[in-house]
C-alpha cells in the first residue's frame, strides 16, 4: 500500500539547502584556478552529489529535482570547461505537484517516478492509485494525472511474471525489487516508468516506456527495453537490449554488454505471448519514442565514473554471435505459460550472462 511521509517537505527543504551549498562551494573552488589535485577532488565530489541526487528522488518533489539537476549541471560544466557561469537558484514550494514523472537530464539524476518501494517484506504484487490531493500524494507520482497507477512486484523467486495488461491509455509505474531467478514480461500495455532494484539472475522484457528506466544493484540480469531515458547504477554482469533516442547513462557499473532492441518488438509483438490490448504503434506514440532503428542510440553509453580518455572498461557492445538471436529465439522465450520456473531449464539458464570466472 502507499506509504505517506508527513515530513517530506522538511526533508526536501533540508536536502535542497545542503545540495545548493555544496554546489556553490564547488563552484567557488573551480573559479579559483584549482590545482590538479583540487580539480580531481572536485570531480569526485560532483560524482558523489550525483549519487545523492539519484537517491533523493524517492522523496524529492519534481520541481526541486529540476532545480538540483540544473545546479549540478552548472557545476559539471564548470569542471569541464572552467568558463561556465555560476547558476543561481532558489528553492521554493511549488503548488499542485509533489512528485516526479519528470525526466532530469543530468548525471545520475533520474525521473521523479522513482517512488517508494512497496511491501519490502515478503513476496507481493501491489497495485496502488495516486490520489489527486497533493498533500496525500505519494512521492514520485504526478498528482494532476487522473487514475495514475503503480504496480510493485517484490520478493519473488523462480517465477515467470506476466502482469495483466491494461486497456487504458494512462500508463503505470512498475517497481521491481528483490527478485531472484525470475522472468518479468510487460508487453502490450503503456508503461510510464520502470524501476528495478536488487534483482539477481532475472530477465526483464518491456515494450516502450514513456519515462525513465532506472536500474540499481542488479547482478547477472538481462533487460530488454525501449525507453526515453536510461539510468543504471551499481549493477554488474548484465546484458541490455535497448532502443532509446538519447544516450544511456551508467555509473558504478561493470561487466555490461549492450545490444540493439529486437526488431521483432519494433515491428510487431511475438504471437501468443501477452495478449496485448494496445497496438504496438500506439504504444510507441504514447511513449513519444521513434521506433526507427536509425534513431537508436544504444551505442552511445556514457559512464559517469569513467573520467579518463578512451572507452570505459565497464561496458561493451555485444559481438556477433553473442546473446539472444532475433526472431525464433524470442518467440520461444516469450511463449512460456507463466507461473513457476525451473531455474535449471532453458528459459533462464540459456539467456543469462555467464558467471564470472
Amino acid at each position: 500500500m502507499v506509504s505517506h511521509h508527513p515530513d517530506i517537505k522538511t526533508s526536501a527543504a533540508d536536502f535542497c539547502s545542503a545540495f545548493k551549498s555544496s554546489c556553490e562551494s564547488l563552484t567557488t573552488t573551480l573559479d579559483l584556478t584549482p590545482t590538479p589535485e583540487q580539480r580531481q577532488s572536485a570531480l569526485e565530489q560532483i560524482s558523489e552529489l550525483s549519487k545523492r541526487l539519484t537517491a533523493a528522488t524517492v522523496f524529492l518533489p519534481a520541481y526541486d529535482q529540476r532545480q538540483c539537476a540544473a545546479l549540478l549541471k552548472g557545476v559539471q560544466a564548470k569542471a569541464a570547461s572552467g568558463t561556465a557561469p555560476r547558476a543561481k537558484f532558489t528553492f521554493g514550494a511549488r503548488k499542485g505537484r509533489v512528485g516526479g514523472g519528470v525526466g532530469v537530464n543530468t548525471a545520475g539524476a533520474v525521473d521523479g517516478a522513482a517512488a517508494q518501494t512497496a511491501s519490502r517484506a515478503g513476496s507481493s504484487v501491489v497495485e496502488t492509485t495516486s490520489p489527486k490531493d497533493p498533500v496525500a500524494s505519494a512521492p514520485g507520482h504526478e498528482t494532476d494525472v487522473t487514475s495514475l497507477k503503480s504496480l510493485a512486484i517484490t520478493g519473488k523467486q523462480a517465477e515467470y511474471i506476466r502482469p495483466a495488461t491494461s486497456t487504458q491509455d494512462d500508463a503505470k509505474d512498475y517497481k521491481l525489487s528483490n527478485l531472484t531467478h525470475c522472468v518479468v514480461s510487460i508487453l502490450g500495455t503503456p508503461i510510464a516508468a520502470l524501476h528495478a532494484t536488487h534483482l539477481q539472475h532475472c530477465l526483464v522484457i518491456t515494450g516502450p516506456i514513456s519515462g525513465s528506466l532506472f536500474i540499481q544493484d542488479c547482478v547477472g540480469c538481462v533487460f530488454v527495453v525501449a525507453c526515453r531515458q536510461f539510468r543504471m547504477h551499481a549493477t554488474t554482469r548484465t546484458d541490455i537490449y535497448l532502443h532509446i533516442n538519447s544516450h544511456p547513462i551508467i555509473e558504478d557499473c561493470s561487466g555490461l554488454r549492450f545490444a540493439t532492441y529486437p526488431t521483432t518488438f519494433v515491428t510487431s509483438l511475438p504471437s501468443n505471448t501477452t495478449n496485448p490490448t494496445v497496438p504496438l504503434s500506439k504504444l510507441y506514440a504514447l511513449a513519444q519514442i521513434s521506433p526507427d532503428p536509425a534513431t537508436n542510440q544504444y551505442r552511445e553509453v556514457e559512464d559517469f565514473k569513467w573520467l579518463k580518455r578512451g572507452h570505459s572498461p565497464n561496458w561493451r557492445l555485444m559481438a556477433d554471435g553473442e546473446g539472444i538471436k532475433d526472431g525464433v529465439e524470442w518467440e520461444a522465450l516469450l511463449t512460456h505459460p507463466g507461473g513457476a520456473l525451473d531455474v535449471d531449464d532453458g528459459v533462464l539458464g540459456k539467456w543469462l550472462p555467464a558467471p564470472s570466472s
